[in-house]
């Protein structure tokens, strides 16, 4: 498994590496990986109930696809996953057997790897039964908190795509002193590990943070047809940094505050 999940890394391209800014990755001592069932079942239950979009990458194959989670099965040790949005692309599933899964969590990447499947059909229409992973790669312990804005706050997103000059515009979810994720609502012609520019956070008492976004996270929502985006700033300067720092400390207070209250 641990060879398996080596590959993904592996695979690819320029665009999609990990940023410079973050640390490497030490598959023989990792706290990023998720290895006990409870914490893996855990996780996966809550990709399920958010309708979060897996792509599905197959060795060998330049094209990816997508997937969901239709019901998590504790008991028999495994999950179940929708037909693939690709008739080829399930005729090429059968044939090999085995898939990387990638999914989003609150900006952070969750990925596995599955070795065996088993084809099923109900009503018409096939799914995939798997068994549970082994473990899961899941960066979620933050050098950074990143404080929920949804219930808090109505804070807009503004950025540029360079190619085209094409604006943006979204509402962010949750933010740290590292980065962002915000809800988009339109799909980006970019990647994983492309930088927005132009970025800009205006702030509930009137001043405004600006930087650049080195992207980590695109992942459509099928519940709220929106696309969650993710990211990490880049040429952030001292002033929007400040600003940054005072609004998460104020966030930070107002979410302890209603924490109490509840």
């Amino acid at each position: 498994m641990l060879k398996s999940i080596k590959q993904l890394f592996t695979r690819e391209s320029p665009k999609q590496t990990v940023s410079s800014q973050e640390p490497d990755v030490d598959f023989n001592s990792n706290p990023r990986f998720l290895r006990k069932p409870t914490q893996i079942s855990h996780l996966l239950g809550q990709l399920k109930e958010e309708g979060s979009l897996f792509t599905i990458f197959i060795d060998g194959v330049e094209e990816s696809f997508a997937s969901t989670i239709l019901t998590i099965r504790s008991e028999e040790h495994c999950l179940v996953f929708d037909e693939l949005n690709s008739k080829a692309g399930h005729e090429l599933l059968l044939k090999t057997g085995k898939f990387k899964a990638q999914a989003s969590h609150n900006g952070v990447d969750a990925i596995f790897t599955v070795d065996s499947l088993e084809k099923g059909e109900s009503k018409g229409l096939a799914y995939y039964k798997v068994p549970l992973p082994d473990e899961i790669y899941y960066p979620q312990r933050r050098g950074a908190r990143r404080i929920p804005l949804s219930t808090i706050h109505s804070i807009p997103f503004h950025a540029t795509i360079t190619a085209g000059n094409t604006p943006i515009l979204g509402h962010l979810q949750n933010i740290s002193s590292t980065g962002i994720g915000a809800l988009i609502s339109s799909r980006l012609p970019c990647r994983r590990g492309d930088i927005l520019q132009n970025c800009r956070i205006p702030l509930p008492d009137g001043s405004q943070i600006n930087f650049d976004l080195t992207i980590r996270a695109l992942n459509s929502s099928q519940i709220s047809q929106k696309v969650y985006l993710g990211g990490f700033f880049k040429n952030i300067d001292s002033g929007s940094r400040k600003k940054l720092e005072r609004f998460i400390i104020k966030a930070e207070r107002e979410q302890i505050k209603r924490e109490k209250a509840e």
